[in-house]
């Protein structure tokens, strides 16, 4: 039996929305400076929620518990939600956190030709031809994942911030389904000519060979998230 080898998923959000909640005013404000007193700044402060779509994208390689090679450039759609909470600094900078759940997971596949042994009966006697038959194995993962990351935001302009953020994540489930597929679903004997048809033994042209918990996951997990963004 082969170990599961290192696996990375990387999520690269393609929308985000975003749902600011304040529990101030939503711009921050100043008092006006006078002749008896100077400008003084004011904290804003702000809660929401937000939601992200994107897609994961599979860095390393891992094996299932078969005999099989091992699945890379894996690919599957994913999501976030959560909440956030932010509080300004100074005039340009500003903290805050971030908790939700983060959707990951990877869709790997490759095809190969396998030799089929077929036996069928000519002139009373039996006989037998060889013949490569396209299969495709596939292997698909899924994680979800708590996520909590603090993180600081500097806005130089109305419209534009740069933010940095540390992400722990801690897996909340994780799954793995391995399937096997015959994609040459009629052959041609050599032997005879007959086009016969191709299935597994219980007369499908698909297998699960392994549906379970993906083992041995590093938890928790930190990442350096940097992130640029325009107001809208």
């Amino acid at each position: 039996m082969k170990l599961f080898k290192h696996i990375k998923i990387t999520n690269f959000l393609l929308i985000s929305l975003f749902l600011i909640f304040s529990s101030d005013d939503l711009l921050a404000q100043r008092t006006l400076s006078s002749p008896l007193e100077p400008e003084e700044f004011q904290t804003q402060r702000e809660t929401g929620v937000f939601f992200g779509l994107g897609q994961n994208l599979q860095d390393g390689a891992f094996y299932t518990k078969c005999d099989c090679p091992q699945f890379e450039n894996g690919l599957a759609f994913g999501w976030k939600l959560g909440a956030i909470y932010e509080q300004d600094i100074s005039y340009l900078f500003q903290w805050g956190a971030a908790v939700g759940i983060n959707s990951l997971g990877v869709t790997a596949s490759y095809q190969y030709n396998k030799d089929r042994v077929f036996t069928t009966s000519v002139g009373g006697s039996l006989v037998s031809d060889t013949v490569p038959i396209l299969f495709r194995q596939e292997a698909a993962t899924k994680f979800l994942n708590l996520m909590i990351m603090p993180y600081l935001k500097w806005s130089p302009a109305a419209f534009f911030f740069v933010r940095l953020g540390m992400d722990a994540d801690f897996n909340l489930t994780s799954n793995i389904q391995h399937s096997e597929e015959i994609l040459q679903k009629t052959v041609k004997l050599p032997s005879t000519g007959e086009i016969v048809e191709v299935t597994f033994e219980d007369g499908n042209t698909k297998v699960i060979v392994e549906d379970g918990e993906f083992p041995d996951i590093i938890a928790p997990q930190f990442y350096i998230v940097p992130a640029v963004g325009f107001n809208i």
